[in-house]
């Protein structure tokens, strides 16, 4: 599949549900990532929609207030051992600094949904770039403009310095409480 049929798939995505079905279909679903996981439900729909080979997935796991960080971790740990077949790995760390334990062109599909703040948005963007595959996909979460939020800002200079608009999607979720669009990548 070149890559203008690739972004013919993407861009007939709606929501980020349709995502992990999509890197599929691209066939570039062997090697996915997510960057902070929270509880694990995105991650967990990566593996049952997307069918990798092999899912990391990145997040400090600290304490947030109500849930314990220690407790999260652990509860998703026992969760995915149930999918028999897939190579998981959890890493306990900050993404800005996690992309050094993989190798550059490791992953197929990397999804950040982490440190939303705009120097840690671009940091994430620009390092886990680098360890994705010539014809993945790099997406996340909260492509939106508001208060603490620089997500928007920094894939929009991304995408400009690095010649994707032709090759860039955001998904039409509503903007509301919990809600925002993701945003989508095609790397060449």
């Amino acid at each position: 599949m070149n890559r203008d049929q690739k972004m013919e798939v993407i861009r007939q995505v709606k929501h980020r549900d349709e995502l992990p079905a999509a890197m599929k279909k691209i066939e570039s679903n062997k090697r996915m990532c997510e960057l902070g996981v929270w509880f694990g439900s995105n991650l967990k729909m990566m593996i049952v929609s997307g069918s990798p080979e092999e899912i990391v997935g990145v997040d400090t796991f600290e304490d947030d207030g109500e849930v314990k960080g220690v407790k999260r971790y652990i509860n998703l740990r026992e969760e995915l051992k149930a999918f028999e077949g897939v190579k998981v790995q959890l890493v306990k760390d900050d993404s800005n600094w996690a992309w050094v334990m993989f190798p550059k062109y490791h992953f197929d599909y990397i999804y950040i949904d982490s440190d939303h703040r705009y120097d840690a948005a671009c940091v994430d963007i620009k390092k886990w770039y680098e360890r994705l595959k010539s014809g993945g996909v790099l997406a996340g979460h909260d492509y939106k403009d508001a208060p603490q939020c620089g997500v928007k800002r920094a894939v929009d200079e991304f995408v400009k310095l690095h010649g994707y608009e032709d090759f860039f999607h955001v998904t039409s979720e509503p903007h509301a409480k919990r809600i925002s669009p993701s945003w989508v990548i095609l790397k060449f």
